[in-house]
């Protein structure tokens, strides 16, 4: 059972602004987590955290609808996966003006052959 709890992993730091969400997710077996953003108690956006190396921001909350990460409402566009290079260090940037928010995630290798390892900050633009 410790697989699960590895692939339910997900740290979140205390952040100032302008930084909204900063941390660290693994995903193993491919695993997905949903960080939810609300202001006042109303969810504004969520992040889609895996499966492996795929990511999802959607401006409506899905609210546990089927979703699509190379779908037209994820926006983070086509460029949606962040694939590691020889050292295990790829990373992806994106600014989203609908949401004045700037997203980056940095893979950080994996503990174990089946998960792999993120660097998660989202910040007001």
């Amino acid at each position: 059972m410790l697989w699960l709890l590895l692939a339910q992993l997900a740290v979140w730091e205390p952040v100032k602004p302008p930084t909204l969400h900063q941390g660290s997710w693994q995903s193993c077996d491919h695993a997905e987590r949903v960080l939810e953003h609300r202001v006042n108690g109303r969810p504004v956006w969520e992040l889609h955290l895996g499966p492996d190396d795929e990511f999802g921001l959607y401006q409506q909350p899905l609210n546990g609808e089927d979703h699509r990460h190379d779908g037209p409402d994820n926006l983070l566009g086509p460029s949606y996966r962040v694939t590691a290079d020889g050292t295990w260090r790829g990373k992806r940037n994106w600014t989203v003006p609908s949401l004045h928010l700037w997203v980056s995630i940095v893979a950080a290798g994996g503990s174990r052959e089946q998960c792999e390892s993120f660097y998660v900050r989202v910040e007001t633009k």
